[in-house]
């Protein structure tokens, strides 16, 4: 203890500037990365970014139709591929036919 009765406030050094403490003195981004790492093995998934959720809300009208020209479309609407892709990547939609669809959940 200090002499005004608070704990001592730990010394910044060139070597732990960058790092985020916690209360008990370990880094901050190692237990995030921890957490997630759980999240990932207990099988529940990342947040999207907000603007693929409103491409899920039009997959769970209709599926995307893959363009003759490239790209996919939604009726007259073009998506992008890097949309897809990441729809995809995370594991929410698929491509069956050339259509991109909404992954179906595995029966219970």
């Amino acid at each position: 203890m200090s002499e005004l009765g608070r704990p001592p406030q730990p010394v910044l050094s060139s070597q732990n500037v960058g790092q985020s403490l916690s209360k008990n003195g370990q880094n901050v981004s190692r237990n995030r990365e921890r957490s997630a790492i759980k999240s990932e093995a207990a099988g529940l998934r990342q947040p999207l970014p907000a603007h693929l959720y409103a491409h899920l809300s039009l997959l769970k009208l209709s599926p995307f139709e893959q363009a003759t020209r490239g790209g996919w479309r939604f009726g007259t609407r073009r998506i992008r591929d890097s949309v897809v892709t990441r729809l995809i990547a995370s594991g929410r939609a698929e491509i069956v036919g050339g259509r991109l669809q909404l992954k179906q959940k595995p029966p219970l």
